[in-house]
């Protein structure tokens, strides 16, 4: 049975390479292997030094590693109102913030965008007075405008 590129496990290699170094000629390598697999993967390690999967072409490498993730997770979190740009400078990770969107986008945070003010126009002013004219005797408590800050106030 011949061991593919694709085939052969990360074991199997590290097995021929071992027997090599410890002076086993090709023929008595073989582990049912074929000469020309064997001699592929002991070139490959003499030129490469490595028997593990290569990476392929057009493979996408990771930019950053695990500890760099989880420092721009804390810092999103402890401070929710950040933006990209202002996480990425407290870190000095040498990363775009595309990057840091998706970091933080694959741990399931994402950004919140501000909620639209309304301007207030004289028209409006116009007609609150006269709702307030309107209602000058009803409680005051239970009156709230929707653009408004949410504030506790007392009536008079």
């Amino acid at each position: 049975m011949d061991c593919l590129l694709e085939k052969c496990s990360d074991v199997e290699k590290g097995k021929i390479i071992a027997l090599r170094e410890n002076g086993l000629s090709i023929g008595e390598i073989t582990l049912q292997k074929s000469k020309s697999t064997i001699h592929r993967w002991i070139r490959r390690y003499e030129m490469e030094g490595q028997v593990g999967k290569r990476r392929r072409p057009g493979e996408l490498t990771k930019k950053t590693t695990k500890v760099q993730d989880e420092e721009f997770l804390a810092i999103a979190r402890n401070n929710p109102l950040w933006s990209l740009t202002k996480i990425l400078h407290a870190t000095d990770i040498p990363v775009s913030t595309k990057t840091v969107r998706r970091r933080l986008k694959q741990a399931g945070l994402t950004g919140y965008k501000a909620a639209k003010i309304i301007q207030f126009t004289e028209v409006h002013a116009q007609m609150r007075r006269e709702f307030a004219l309107q209602n000058l005797h009803e409680n005051c408590q239970r009156t709230v405008f929707a653009d408004e800050k949410v504030k506790q106030r007392k009536c008079p």
